[in-house]
């Protein structure tokens, strides 16, 4: 767990007697990869660093010690400075951060314009698939009747800087010809490949909106559904022999900031996102690897076979063609095969250069890797053939196609994988999460300045804020998302993806840590891949070459990660899959055959495990093979306390003892197996009816708590839920949906009203609920939030509606509103109906039915005889106030509206909270214990007073499974959180969990009881929604709007409460809301 070891010695330099004691400074070997022992002496501090020197340099132990020395002085000259505030020891920083370079400002196609002047006879493209050479000057001839057809086909007057045209063509002499059309018109284009899914390229055509669009065919594909016009280029060699008859081109003047190329990049959301990149940071980019990479000459050839679409491609074929060399455009990895051997360079994709033995082509004179991680075994490999130069290229292509550049030459033995330095004119700093440079060795984010960053991304204007950001110091910068270091000598490391993490049985998994223990655990693997199925929530690993030992790399997988981290399988390929722009296809290893290579430990499992496994299945949806009975507990798998509900009824229905509390004391599967078979003589309790058609029932306690509030409007209270959904569907469809939902769920057709001044609920017949769903086709300028204000105001618990559903059109994008009375519903149950549409919308049935909630209410009433609430369980009165404060008295004449505070962590920020599940300390106990700590410092007393909100799903330890049931469920109770004078943070800790772990209990004991207490602050812990599909990966994405401005401005009702705390997830992000 620890790797690092700090000793103190703190024997005195000087006794008291007189007798002098000479500290020796002796450092003895630890089994620590670093040591660090501090000596006191009379007016020094010595500090000795011990290392493995498998585990670090002595050049890297040497910087951090002189930033350990230096960090230390910094204190002492002020110690008022918080640690993130003190100046990072770096004295060869800045040279690392900027490599200036003084180029002329240029357009893209600047250079390649000299060579067709200068050396027009020059051959300039070679097509292996056609067998056609073409030279600089018919390059030109070409390029310049594609652009005159370009002109011929839209109004020339109209035509200006930032337009967009679509090329929709593979690896083709057209393709390159197109390209410098649009660039002498100064135009930018987008790259389209005609086997892209239609519903790419509908989107990209909708995106960019693209004046004209060029290709092969007569007429353009039927993906491309556009208005603008088709030039086709089937006959456009042509014009070689029509010369005389080309118009002139008009003179236009390109300006370095005018767009030269978007190219699309995944995007988060599904959708691709449109990289916009300018004509002087692509000629700048083209200036800067010909002088420090690549030096092409007249006798440059190189191939080229990635994907037109990928920014490596437009970087090969430019430089090549912009400084006088021969570009082979080749189809299939034959003919690029054929073309590596006349060639004399090559830059491409590490994934595609794995197919090839290097021992074939030691006649090239460099190899550059880009778009993709490279294994140091890959490196060697083409090193070992004899050729001068291996290049690794890096930089995303937000960057303008690479930003660093390592060579690694005859002479190289570095161990490590390093991208090496900045490519001229760049700049490059790896921050912390609060913008610092990070010393030496210290891991941070990879940001890239510089003229060659992108513009930004089209019509994603919150997103270009997001990841291009102004510094003081450093200017523009774009966020990579690239976690890196720095090497001792100024290389840059690259150590995987801030965002690369995925949660495996409730533990945070960087996949790029799993794949660099294997690489550096087994020697014969020369490359490796770590992919999560996140339909069967399970590791798998990819290995080369085939003949590798799978139980080789499992026991040493197993001997150093924790056994959540390995992969499920280890499949061993002779290749990895590519994808089309020449990387390794992650779908298509996930598409492979495999078998579960992972033996459990050799755990043979019982009868009972068996069938506590199988409904664990059923239950959490986990996949069997990666269950460990003598590892895994209930909640390790994912559970919660809802879903134990469940697990709990699933198991009684099968006959299985076991009980709410079982779960909690029973450390692990197998110890929960042994306690249900040693009940198993025992009668298991019958699961009562989950049935209830219609007909009066009795309020729950929290129902008649609502009818006590102080409300503006009752009867204008929404829970709401909103779905991005894609493909739209027609009204019919909602309208099933909804009757599928209210015959499901009876709380959708109640009704309360007051008889004799006591307020009665009743569930209506199915029958004599009509079904109303609304479809609203929204105005380009009205906002949806305009829409659901007004419904919302519709909504009335006693004569209906009791919900409201919305079909909400906007400019091509459909929205559902779902919203149901806080009456009859809650956060969780919103969350279960996003479930539920999602099911529907899939064609599946819903799941079946858990105890209804007027059978719940029911039960509940049988409870109160039998529970009471001692004195010694209450909180003191006297600490349920507020703290005496300026702050919370404010003369006021008329009501005021509540105001928010908000805040997100960021997904960094929450991963690192999450982190401390497998100690048993939950994400709810860590902010708690922020919040006490927070409250009793800004109001300097020892104690906060809550109002805590429960779930409210459960039942001193009844087995009542309500977890697929919609319904009020919520407790609420008072309770006091105190910090004890001399408690360090571990102890404050420790006595809000042992508050919290008996809270859900406590607050049904107030229920039942009636108790009234109140305390002046409510908090409410959210928790996570349902993420399945949140991205949208099954055309349904749920949109958060109640943390929105917008939503809160119309809520009718406001809470009581004076403050009020509120934590709930949004996507993967914390949020934490603060009504006052």
């Amino acid at each position: 767990m620890f790797n690092t070891l700090l000793v103190v010695e703190n024997l005195p330099y000087q006794s008291d007697g007189g007798l002098d004691l000479q500290m020796e400074s002796m450092f003895n070997p630890t089994e620590y990869p670093l040591s660090v022992v501090v000596y006191p002496a009379q007016d020094q501090l010595e500090i000795a660093m011990g290392y493995h020197t498998s585990k670090f340099t002595a050049m890297f132990v040497q910087q951090l010690l002189d930033d350990f020395v230096h960090t230390l002085r910094s204190l002492l000259i002020d110690s008022s400075k918080s640690l993130v505030d003190l100046p990072i020891h770096f004295p060869t920083l800045h040279s690392f951060v900027h490599n200036p370079a003084n180029y002329p400002v240029r357009h893209a196609h600047y250079y390649v314009e000299q060579q067709i002047q200068n050396n027009p006879g020059h051959p300039a493209l070679y097509d292996l698939s056609t067998e056609q050479r073409f030279t600089y000057g018919q390059l030109d001839m070409m390029s310049h009747y594609v652009a005159c057809m370009l002109l011929k086909a839209v109004d020339p007057k109209s035509v200006k800087a930032d337009q967009i045209v679509g090329i929709v063509a593979q690896n083709t002499t057209g393709l390159v010809v197109s390209q410098l059309a649009v660039w002498k018109l100064g135009l930018a284009f987008v790259i389209i490949d005609p086997e892209y899914p239609v519903d790419r390229i509908q989107f990209i055509a909708s995106d960019t909106q693209c004046i004209a669009w060029i290709g092969y065919g007569r007429e353009p594909p039927c993906s491309v559904q556009s208005n603008s016009p088709w030039i086709s280029l089937e006959c456009f060699t042509e014009c070689l022999l029509s010369i005389d008859r080309l118009s002139p081109l008009p003179k236009i003047t390109i300006d370095p900031h005018d767009l030269a190329y978007v190219i699309y990049t995944s995007g988060s959301t599904g959708q691709p996102k449109g990289v916009l990149i300018e004509h002087g940071s692509t000629a700048h980019y083209l200036y800067a690897y010909q002088t420090s990479v690549t030096n092409t000459t007249s006798q440059t050839i190189s191939p080229t076979l990635v994907a037109p679409t990928f920014d490596v491609s437009i970087g090969e074929i430019w430089v090549t063609l912009s400084f006088g060399g021969m570009v082979l455009l080749t189809h299939n990895r034959d003919e690029f095969k054929r073309a590596l051997k006349n060639a004399t360079r090559v830059c491409t994709t590490p994934s595609l250069l794995s197919y090839f033995d290097p021992r074939e082509f030691s006649h090239l004179q460099q190899v550059a890797m880009n778009g993709e991680p490279v294994e140091l075994a890959l490196i060697r490999k083409w090193q070992q053939s004899g050729i001068p130069q291996v290049v690794n290229v890096y930089g995303p292509c937000e960057t303008t196609i690479g930003s660093h550049y390592k060579v690694y030459d005859q002479c190289s033995t570095s161990e490590i994988v390093s991208v090496g330095r900045l490519l001229p004119g760049y700049k490059g700093v790896i921050l912390d999460s609060w913008m610092t440079p990070m010393p030496g060795g210290m891991i941070g984010e990879m940001y890239i300045g510089g003229p060659c960053i992108a513009r930004g991304y089209l019509h994603r204007e919150g997103l270009t804020r997001e990841r291009f950001v102004d510094t003081p110091t450093w200017g523009r910068l774009y966020r990579t998302g690239d976690l890196a270091r720095w090497l001792p000598n100024g290389d840059v490391q690259i150590l995987g993806r801030t965002d690369n993490q995925v949660k495996v049985r409730g533990f945070r998994v960087e996949l790029e840590e799993v794949e660099r223990v294997i690489l550096a655990s087994v020697p014969d693997i020369s490359r490796v891949c770590v992919a999560y199925d996140h339909e069967k929530k399970i590791l798998l690993g990819f290995v080369t070459p085939e003949d590798v030992n799978v139980d080789e790399v499992l026991s040493a997988l197993q001997d150093r990660v924790p056994h959540y981290m390995v992969p499920n399988s280890i499949v061993p390929l002779s290749h990895f899959p590519l994808s089309h722009n020449g990387k390794t296809d992650r779908k298509a290893l996930l598409a492979l055959p495999r078998r579960n290579n992972v033996e459990q430990n050799a755990h043979i499992f019982t009868p009972m495990e068996t069938k506590l496994v199988a409904v664990l299945v059923d239950v959490l949806k986990v996949n069997p093979t990666v269950v460990s009975p003598t590892k895994d507990t209930f909640f390790t798998l994912g559970g919660n306390s809802v879903s134990a509900m469940h697990f709990v009824a699933r198991c009684k229905n099968n006959g299985i003892h076991v009980d709410l509390v079982d779960i909690n004391r029973q450390t692990t599967i197998s110890a929960l197996a042994k306690h249900a078979r040693e009940r198993s003589d025992e009668p298991v309790a019958d699961i009562q009816s989950t049935e209830f058609t219609h007909g009066p029932f009795s309020l729950t306690p929290i129902q008649h708590s609502y009818f006590s509030w102080d409300l503006t409007d009752p009867h204008q209270w929404p829970v709401p839920l909103m779905m991005k959904v894609t493909p739209p569907r027609n009204l019919l469809v909602w309208q099933d949906i909804v009757t599928s939902l209210i015959s499901h769920h009876d709380m959708m057709r109640a009704r309360f009203e007051q008889v004799d001044g006591e307020w009665r609920g009743r569930v209506l017949p199915l029958n004599d609920h009509p079904v109303k769903v609304t479809e609203v086709t929204l105005a380009n300028d009205t906002s949806y939030f305009e829409v659901i204000a007004e419904a919302n105001r519709s909504m009335n618990f006693t004569s209906g509606p009791i919900y409201l559903a919305y079909v909400l059109n906007h400019q091509g994008t459909q929205y559902f509103y779902l919203a149901l009375h806080h009456l009859i519903s809650d956060n969780m149950s919103m969350n279960l109906l996003a479930r539920n549409i999602r099911t529907l919308l899939n064609g599946q049935p819903l799941p079946e039915k858990t105890l209804a909630y007027a059978r719940w209410s029911q039960n509940l009433d049988g409870l109160r005889q039998g529970v009471s609430l001692g004195p010694h369980e209450l909180p003191n009165e006297d600490e349920l106030v507020l703290p005496p404060a300026d702050v919370v008295q404010m003369p006021h004449s008329e009501p005021i509206r509540p105001q928010v505070l908000s805040s997100n962590l960021d997904v960094t920020t929450t991963l690192a909270l999450e982190q401390f599940g497998h100690l048993d300390i939950s994400v709810e106990d860590i902010i708690l214990t922020g919040l006490l700590l927070a409250y009793t410092d800004v109001f300097n007393c020892s104690s906060i007073p809550l109002q805590y909100t429960s779930h409210g799903r459960n039942a001193l330890g009844n087995s009542w499974d309500v977890s697929h049931t919609v319904g009020f469920f919520v407790n609420v109770c008072p309770i006091v959180l105190r910090k004890k004078e001399g408690d360090d943070l571990a102890a404050t800790l420790s006595g809000v969990q042992s508050i919290l772990r008996g809270v859900s209990d406590f607050a049904v004991k107030c229920m039942l009881t009636g108790q009234t207490m109140k305390s002046p602050i409510a908090y409410n812990f959210l928790g996570k929604h349902d993420t399945s599909d949140s991205t949208g990966a099954n055309g349904v994405e749920v949109i958060d709007i109640v943390t929105s401005d917008e939503f809160q401005r119309q809520r009718v009702n406001i809470d009581p409460m004076p403050l009020v705390f509120l934590a709930m997830y949004t996507g993967e992000c914390l949020t934490l809301l603060i009504p006052y």
